[in-house]
């Protein structure tokens, strides 16, 4: 499931403007603002990223600049979105590249991995894999989505949104700062079993929380069994109707593999 997703231009910051709770002051909130338009407003080749983890470097954006506030933009593996993240105790949100970059080569490869889902039952107790246990533990964010989009072959997509219109999926994610491997940050979503809705189209689906469930999933002094209580599917009520549209898909950057969420 999602070949790629879409978000809105800004969600997030919107989004967290209106929720009690997610940034404590004004003056936060107008940062997060005038991050934005610094973003919008630099060289459209490179974009420097203000996140000041290990080894923080330049995060390269596509060649068409920062698109708009508020409009819909894909999102592929490789493309860079939105992240809301807590660094160094204040929530910020972040340029983040969809597909999680380890900061090692497996033996026998000459390339890094790229992941771009996050099994939850790999993030339980001694099955926890190696890629995903210093992110899940330490390094745990949302990605706004506004479409989800599944591509079933032969040019049909699923395109599935909110129940409530306007409103974005808030999708559990884990994500890792630049490094040796990687000039940006990286990001994969949380994936589980899928709810009653979806289960008639695949057997996964993303881990959408609610705006109450986000300020203790990006927390990182939240127990490890509280995080394990909230991957689970969501409400079938949150689901809007899922809609099926038959054309070629969108645009790619290149050419990519077939991705599910497994």
């Amino acid at each position: 499931m999602c070949a790629h997703y879409k978000y809105t231009r800004g969600g997030l910051r919107v989004a967290v403007g209106i929720s009690g709770g997610w940034l404590t002051t004004a003056q936060e909130t107008a940062a997060i603002g005038e991050y934005f338009d610094k973003l919008r407003d630099e060289a459209p080749v490179q974009r420097t990223s203000t996140v000041a983890g290990p080894k923080a470097a330049s995060a390269s954006g596509d060649n068409t600049g920062s698109p708009p506030a508020g409009e819909l933009v894909d999102i592929f593996p490789g493309d860079m979105a939105e992240l809301l993240i807590v660094e160094d105790g204040k929530r910020k949100i972040v340029p983040s590249k969809y597909g999680l970059v380890p900061p090692w080569v497996p033996k026998g490869k000459k390339k890094p991995l790229v992941l771009y889902n996050c099994r939850d039952d790999s993030l339980n107790g001694g099955t926890m894999k190696p890629s995903f246990r210093d992110p899940f533990l330490r390094r745990r964010g949302i990605a706004a989505v506004s479409v989800i989009e599944e591509n079933m072959g032969n040019h049909l997509w699923l395109e599935i949104r909110h129940s409530l219109k306007g409103q974005d999926f808030f999708v559990a994610s884990i994500y890792n700062y630049p490094h040796e491997l990687s000039d940006s940050v990286t990001h994969a979503f949380i994936t589980t079993t899928p709810n009653e809705k979806i289960a008639p189209y695949h057997d996964r689906m993303p881990v959408i929380l609610g705006k109450d469930e986000v300020p203790i999933w990006i927390d990182p002094e939240t127990p490890v069994p509280v995080l394990l209580s909230l991957l689970k599917p969501c409400p079938v009520e949150w689901i809007g109707p899922i809609t099926e549209r038959q054309d070629e898909p969108p645009r790619r950057k290149k050419k990519q593999g077939d991705l599910d969420f497994d």
